[in-house]
């Protein structure tokens, strides 16, 4: 008898577990900085601005086409930057090739003679530099 009665409290809770998932509000709308993202309508091209690899290579983003690319200004003096390059750098590792790139491009004016030791002493080996001192693609 004892057994039945368990049998038929575990149906309960499993069945008071389904209802209540099924009868769950939606969750909520997405929130914080993500909230503040806008999509551009009509989508804009990239600028046809180049930046360069560590050395001196210029390159554009029509040099990517095909490729997500998540771009990412930041610079050697930015505290949240310097924060965030290392997951950035675990992103690329675990998520970057032929269809999927993280693209840190620097806005240090010295360029990289800054960015260089800056990679070195954060141990980043999986991102790309690219270098914008001017500015130029962010302003675009």
């Amino acid at each position: 008898m004892l057994a039945g009665a368990v049998v038929v409290v575990a149906a309960a809770i499993g069945i008071g577990i389904w209802w209540q998932k099924q009868s769950a509000p939606p969750d909520p709308p997405i929130g914080g900085a993500v909230a503040q993202f806008s999509l551009l309508d009509p989508l804009q091209p990239m600028p046809a601005h180049p930046f360069t690899d560590e050395n001196g290579a210029e390159r554009t983003f029509a040099d990517l086409e095909g490729q997500v690319i998540l771009v990412n200004f930041w610079a050697t003096w930015c505290g949240p930057c310097i924060a965030e390059m290392p997951a950035l750098d675990r992103l690329q590792a675990e998520m970057g090739g032929p269809d999927f790139q993280v693209l840190p491009i620097s806005l240090d004016i010295e360029g990289a003679e800054a960015v260089v030791p800056f990679y070195e002493k954060l141990g980043l080996a999986h991102l790309p530099i690219a270098l914008n001192p001017k500015g130029e693609i962010g302003a675009a």
